[in-house]
């Protein structure tokens, strides 16, 4: 498959971007489920959950155009998304006593 060099090739809406980051506490529930034995996710929290990522992406399908290989950017934030979560219950799981606060800001680094 050819990969083109062109950064704008992989361009992806910020809506989209939106949409994706949604995922977030589905993934994160999801891991807290299986890695911390966690009782985080429930009938009507994932409900909820699907049904607001719905209509984010019910918003966003007829406005926005993806370009050929938008894949790639779709799949860096889905990876984007799977680190974020991972690392929400790795601190979890060792047990550290983080601020959010603090949390945020290391997220950013």
């Amino acid at each position: 498959m050819n990969v083109g060099t062109d950064p704008f090739d992989w361009f992806i809406p910020s809506g989209w971007m939106s949409v994706l980051f949604g995922l977030a506490p589905i993934v994160t529930g999801l891991m807290a489920t299986f890695l911390l034995s966690e009782r985080a996710l429930d009938a009507a929290r994932l409900a909820g959950m699907l049904l607001g990522l719905a209509g984010l992406a019910i918003m966003l399908l007829g406005s926005q155009q993806l370009g050929p290989q938008a894949v790639y950017g779709i799949v860096g934030m889905v990876f984007s998304v799977t680190a974020y979560s991972a690392s929400a219950v790795a601190v979890k799981r060792i047990g550290a006593d983080m601020p959010a606060l603090a949390t945020t800001i290391e997220g950013l680094w």
